[in-house]
This record gives C-alpha cells, sequence and structure tokens, in this order.
C-alpha cells in the first residue's frame, strides 16, 4: 500500500532498464527494502537517501519526491515493538 503514491524518482531509474533500482540501492549503500518502499511511496526517504540519491542524479532532492513524501523525516524506529497484525 502506497501512502504517498509513486514518487518521480521511480520513474527516472526504471527508465534505465531492468535491476537499475537495485543496483543503485547497492551502490549507494542503502538498504534495498527501504529503497524499494520509499520509491514506491510507502516510507519516507532517509535523509542519507535523499542526500545520496540527490547527489547520485545530479537532482534536487525536490525532483526526485513529492512534497508529501518530504514532509516528515524518516523514522527507522517507527515500528519497533509494535504488534504486527496481518
Amino acid at each position: 500500500m502506497s501512502k504517498f503514491g509513486p514518487q518521480p524518482v521511480h520513474r527516472i531509474l526504471s527508465s534505465r532498464g531492468y535491476g537499475a533500482i537495485l543496483r543503485t540501492a547497492d551502490e549507494l549503500g542503502i538498504p534495498r527494502i527501504h529503497f524499494k518502499q520509499a520509491l514506491r511511496g510507502g516510507v519516507h526517504p532517509s535523509d542519507e537517501m535523499r542526500e545520496r540519491l540527490s547527489a547520485y542524479l545530479n537532482k534536487p532532492v525536490e525532483e526526485l519526491f513529492t512534497p508529501a513524501a518530504l514532509a516528515k523525516r524518516y523514522n527507522p524506529n517507527y515500528n519497533v515493538g509494535k504488534k504486527v497484525t496481518r
């Protein structure tokens, strides 16, 4: 489920061919699961992801993510200790 919708950077990386998203995550040293979730709009991008991806693509972060996705900082401890329901 997506909170913020697909991010513009998802389209940019997808246009680079098969496997470009995971390759980019590995090159930047960002965990694949967080990278994919942020590109699909499921979580806020982490500060390191914002900085590294912006430098890697040579574009301002505002062109890579929607305002809603950038509105809050990523909190890696958000779900720590919460009960998992499925």
